[in-house]
């Protein structure tokens, strides 16, 4: 008899803890816009607002924070391993500082927390290109086709879109932030009520398309282009279309509709910005709505042949 009720009470206590594992694996999908406000609120203090682990608490703590920007080390982690690390008080590297947030946070906040933690290292590469499709449609309206913050739409609004190309401002924001911004509209972000919540209408990849544009419009590029190797490249793969002088009188332009650009035009010529014509190159014409036959040369040339290029085509305006 007791030997039964042993066995009995062994099963009973298997299969609890099997329960109990299964309940500890358990993941819960988190919502990264809720979970970045309760980062800030409970986190920034030692992590810093940005997740790198710099707070203004950081010079009171023998232990530096987790940077939770650091890929290697991130990617190793499950999402219950984040969450365990949130809501114990025995956390992984032992520190005494971390706060036992389970106190004071639902289970779903602290899983809202964990999707925050994966978009800091998880961050997917941005298509200027599509982003720039995607602004001239969603946002130069308000903030205009340079991003200059002077759009028609602008004549209705109490507050003035933001300058995108200021860069000094610009380069105050991180990309988790512009994203913030973006997918939660002004009000979310306690600034105009006329920013649209983006993440309505658009996926977060088109989102992270936006920001790779945006981050386009206000900072120069890494290299300077260099005409006289830009005439070389132009010799190769632009005259036929757009003529030798850059007319765009080429051998086959005849046959094109719409002809090739004339990079002689200086009215219109002025027009277009430097970003616009790398763009176009890039991309080519489906990349700027321009011409289907101007091929996207980004696929052969550097990125220093590209504003070789453009600066070569610059020089060729009267």
């Amino acid at each position: 008899m007791i030997k039964k009720f042993c066995i009995s009470f062994a099963v009973l206590g298997l299969a609890f803890f099997l329960l109990l594992t299964a309940l500890a694996v358990e993941t819960r999908p988190g919502n990264s816009a809720e979970g970045e406000k309760l980062f800030l609120m409970f986190c920034s203090a030692c992590h810093g607002s940005s997740g790198k682990g710099v707070g203004e608490a950081t010079k009171f703590l023998e232990t530096k924070p987790r940077d939770f920007t650091d890929q290697n080390y991130m990617v190793a982690k499950s999402d219950q391993e984040l969450y365990d690390f949130i809501i114990s008080d025995k956390p992984f590297h032992g520190t005494k500082f971390l706060p036992q947030l389970e106190l004071h946070l639902e289970p779903q906040q602290s899983w809202d927390i964990v999707a925050y933690l994966r978009a800091l290292h998880q961050k997917p590469k941005g298509n200027p290109i599509e982003g720039r499709k995607l602004f001239l449609i969603y946002c130069s309206t308000c903030h205009g086709k340079s991003g200059k913050g002077d759009g028609k739409g602008t004549q209705f609004l109490n507050t003035k879109p933001k300058d995108q190309t200021d860069n000094k401002y610009m380069s105050t924001l991180t990309d988790e932030a512009l994203y913030s911004v973006i997918s939660g509209g002004g009000t979310y972000t306690h600034k105009s009520k006329f920013m649209p919540k983006w993440s309505i209408t658009l996926k977060p990849q088109n989102i992270w398309d936006l920001i790779a544009h945006i981050r386009n419009l206000h900072r120069k590029p890494e290299v300077k282009g260099d005409a006289t190797r830009g005439k070389n490249i132009y010799s190769k793969y632009c005259w036929n279309c757009h003529g030798k002088s850059g007319m765009g009188n080429g051998p086959i332009a005849k046959a094109l509709t719409p002809r090739p650009q004339n990079f002689t035009n200086a009215p219109q010529m002025q027009e277009k910005t430097d970003l616009e014509l790398y763009y176009a190159i890039l991309g080519g014409g489906g990349a700027t709505g321009s011409s289907k036959f101007m091929p996207p040369l980004g696929k052969v040339l550097s990125e220093q042949e590209l504003w070789d290029l453009v600066v070569y085509i610059r020089s060729l305006k009267k």
